[in-house]
């Protein structure tokens, strides 16, 4: 580990004893400490390989931006994009992204993770190279990428779930359309006799231009419009 101190992946994996390594008999110790469970005999290349295959075989999607280009990307990010290695490492984040979108991310996310040093948590739609949309929950921080900052990003594709989110959004809308211009008195109470809804019709019935009135006459009298 000594001989290979240099390398990036040694040294995310191990910056207490890449900081702190003067022998290797002051490594072998941290190094059961830090990684409970791994041999810490196993060579470099060999702990290099571990975590590669941890990397490029999880389930989230993990890429690494740097000067708004895509430096690194693993196999599932690849795969959600529809984009080989080479053509990702070609693209800037407007390329995939609403300029709209872009903006936000420069203005306030990076703003976020490089000024204040903070992660980022959000959600953006990122454009696939088949013109399709994909949305995706992002969770960010800053890293150090061959001696210069950078964004390491845990990307998890929220599509279905934006999905179900807009099919249930569209189905209360009707509703409440329907229960709002239904030609006869609706309304719903809790169980303290509160209102917790009441369409047009009902708020005619007792007397109300509207919806709105009633609710603020009720408010204005709680106790008595409770108990009547």
């Amino acid at each position: 580990i000594l001989k290979h101190q240099t390398h990036p992946a040694i040294q995310y994996a191990y910056p207490e004893i890449v900081a702190n390594a003067p022998s290797a008999k002051d490594i072998t110790p941290l190094l059961s400490a830090s990684l409970h469970g791994f041999d810490a005999t196993q060579s470099p290349s060999t702990m290099v390989l571990l975590f590669r295959t941890m990397v490029e075989q999880a389930n989230l999607g993990i890429t690494i931006f740097q000067d708004d280009y895509i430096v690194y990307a693993n196999h599932r990010f690849q795969k959600w994009l529809g984009y080989s290695p080479q053509e990702l490492r070609q693209l800037k984040t407007t390329d995939l992204m609403p300029p709209s979108a872009c903006w936000s991310v420069q203005q306030c996310h990076w703003q976020l993770l490089f000024e204040k040093g903070e992660g980022c948590h959000c959600e953006k739609s990122l454009r696939r190279k088949d013109g399709q949309w994909v949305d995706v929950e992002f969770h960010a921080t800053v890293i150090d990428y061959c001696n210069r900052p950078a964004i390491l990003a845990f990307a998890q594709d929220i599509t279905q779930r934006k999905r179900m989110e807009l099919k249930l959004y569209q189905s209360e809308k009707q509703f409440r359309t329907l229960f709002d211009h239904m030609p006869i008195g609706l309304y719903r109470f809790a169980h303290d006799g509160s209102p917790v809804a009441v369409n047009s019709a009902m708020a005619q019935m007792l007397g109300f231009a509207g919806r709105k009135e009633f609710f603020k006459d009720f408010y204005q009298n709680g106790e008595g419009n409770r108990q009547q």
